[in-house]
This record gives structure tokens, C-alpha cells and sequence, in this order.
């Protein structure tokens, strides 16, 4: 009985060694383990900081990147609406430009019209008038050389004449000055016509 007495004391001892054990175990355990999730905390509490510091960064970039974007697209959208009233106003300026070449090349095709039948007119009216002065000047020809020979007739009677001194007549003598003078006056008359 006093060996399993003691045997059992001895048993208790070893329990409650064990138990101590466990306990200390437990305790250091739970103070590691603490340690380790109180430091794993702090690791993910700061991987988050450094995370959002890196998004906030990312975010920041972005934001100035599409704010950039934004005012690059409103610089285009301005310099299109700039470029479509340059180019409407041209249009503009090229209809008015044709509308006035056509009404130029209207009035310039009128003017030669009128032009050419004024010329018409006048060259008809000038080859008229010349071939009137050559008819003219035909017929003064003829009078011309009808009254040389009347003045070559008249002057061979003067010289028959003279050669018989006892037949004159100062009848025929008037009628050959009369003659020359007349051939005198259409000579001077009739010697633009020849020119």
C-alpha cells in the first residue's frame, strides 16, 4: 500500500510536471504565437500602407495622365471646330469666286459679241465707202483720160492752127484753154484718190 502510495505520489508529481509542462508550453505557444500574428499584423498593415500608397501613387498618374487626355481631346475638338469654319468660310469664298468668274465670262462673251458685230458693221460700212471710191475713182479715170484726149485733140487743132496762120479762130483757142484749166482742176481734185 505505501509503495503504491507513493507510486502514486510519484505518478501526481509527474502529472503535474506534465501539466506544467503543458502549461508553459501552452503559454510560450501562445506568446510566439502572438508574437508571429502580432508581427504577421504589422507586416499586412504595412504591405497595405505600402499598397495603397501604390495605388494612391498609380491613381494620381492616372488621373494626371486623363486629365492630360482630356485637354489634348478638347484642344482637337476646338481646332476641328476652327478647321471646319476655316474650311466653310473658303467653300464660301470659292462659290463667290465661281459665281463671279461665270458672271465675268458671261459679260466677256457678251462684250466680244458685241464687239465682233460692231466691227461687222463698221468693216461693211468701211469696204462700202472703198468700194465706192473705186467706182468713183473708176469713172474719174475715164472722164480723166476722156478730157486728155479732148486737150491732145484740142492742142493738135492749136498747132494746125499756127502752122496756117491765116485760118485762126479764137473761138477754138478759148475752147483749148477752157479745156486744159478744166484738166488742171481734176488733176488737183482727183490726186487723193490716186494716193
Amino acid at each position: 500500500m505505501a509503495g503504491t502510495a507513493a507510486a502514486s505520489a510519484g505518478g501526481a508529481s509527474d502529472v503535474d510536471q506534465m501539466e506544467s509542462l503543458l502549461s508553459s508550453f501552452h503559454l510560450i505557444y501562445q506568446v510566439e504565437h502572438r508574437t508571429t500574428c502580432q508581427s504577421l499584423k504589422e507586416q499586412v498593415k504595412s504591405k497595405n500602407h505600402e499598397q495603397r500608397e501604390a495605388v494612391e501613387l498609380i491613381n494620381q498618374e492616372h488621373a494626371k495622365k486623363i486629365a492630360n487626355l482630356e485637354a489634348h481631346i478638347r484642344r482637337l475638338l476646338l481646332e476641328k471646330e476652327t478647321n471646319e469654319a476655316t474650311v466653310n468660310h473658303l467653300r464660301q469664298d470659292l462659290e463667290a469666286h465661281r459665281t463671279h468668274i461665270n458672271y465675268l465670262a458671261a459679260k466677256l462673251d457678251r462684250v466680244q459679241v458685241e464687239l465682233d458685230s460692231k466691227y461687222k458693221l463698221e468693216i461693211r460700212a468701211l469696204k462700202d465707202c472703198v468700194t465706192s471710191e473705186q467706182e468713183e475713182k473708176i469713172e474719174l479715170n475715164k472722164k480723166l483720160q476722156h478730157l486728155e484726149k479732148e486737150c491732145c485733140r484740142t492742142k493738135l487743132v492749136q498747132q494746125q492752127q499756127q502752122q496756117q496762120p491765116y485760118v485762126t479762130s479764137e473761138d477754138d483757142s478759148r475752147e483749148g484753154d477752157g479745156c486744159c484749166v478744166l484738166i488742171a482742176i481734176l488733176v488737183v481734185w482727183y490726186h487723193p484718190f490716186r494716193q
